[in-house]
């Protein structure tokens, strides 16, 4: 098979971002490799399985714009030449997964999170689910584990009672995403990958010395927030084509 046929089902479809990266589409496809971002590290463990097909969800130069410092960084341009050199595809794949509803980025988050089956508000680029009510201490540490990771930012008091969860992904923790959330939604803890630091942490400790209804944030970064729903386009990639060699990195 082609890369070219793979890329012609409806799971893809180019945007100003999304689209061939690097590479030819005409090659036949040995194995995919699905990933957050494709780093060095991640094109030599594609080549070391026999992967010549690698789909990224973030751009490979180091900028949303997928080709913006080439010219200018000898680091873009040794990458590059290293792709050239092995016949590597890239395919950016970012807009789509996040245009359609639910967001398959936000709701592999979710899934993951536990959270799934107790949705009861989602909109394009957040969803909330309502938790058995929990201390934001013994939640935290339940997303530490649920997410393996050894350590999250999070501001709040940790004997709140946490009932209602929202999760946004990626980098929507600006504050002209969430304040709204906060100030219009019945919600008592927001996760979410990224935003400007200065932003809402700040603004939840302001919230939190004027109000008697207290809010907490969770910081879980970008890539974390963003893999799981990565892995899961991985697994409807492999729906669509069963006998298709399909791998997350």
């Amino acid at each position: 098979m082609k890369i070219l046929e793979i890329l012609e089902i409806d799971l893809f479809k180019q945007t100003d971002v999304d689209g061939l990266v690097e590479g030819n589409t005409d090659q036949e496809c040995k194995k995919v490799v699905v990933t957050f971002l494709a780093t060095m590290e991640i094109l030599k463990k594609s080549l070391q399985i026999g992967a010549n097909f690698i789909i990224s969800h973030e751009g490979i130069y180091y900028s949303h714009d997928n080709k913006k410092f080439l010219e200018n960084s000898k680091l873009a341009q040794e990458k590059q030449d290293y792709i050239k050199k092995h016949n590597l595809t890239i395919y950016r794949h970012h807009d789509m997964v996040h245009r359609i509803l639910p967001d398959t980025i936000t709701e592999g988050l979710v899934k993951q999170l536990d959270l799934a089956d107790r949705v009861i508000t989602q909109s394009a680029y957040y969803t909330i689910s309502e938790i058995s009510p929990t201390y934001l201490k013994d939640y935290v540490e339940k997303v530490k584990e649920t997410l393996e990771v050894s350590t999250i930012k999070h501001f709040g008091e940790d004997n709140q009672i946490i009932k209602k969860v929202c999760v946004l992904v990626g980098y929507r923790g600006s504050s002209d995403n969430l304040i709204p959330v906060i100030e219009n939604q019945d919600v008592d803890l927001i996760i979410y990958g990224e935003g400007p630091e200065w932003e809402i942490p700040y603004y939840i400790k302001d919230y939190n010395t004027l109000n008697s209804n207290k809010k907490s944030i969770i910081i879980i970064g970008h890539e974390v927030s963003e893999k799981y729903g990565m892995q899961m386009f991985m697994h409807n990639l492999k729906q669509k084509f069963p006998t298709l060699k399909v791998t997350y990195l």
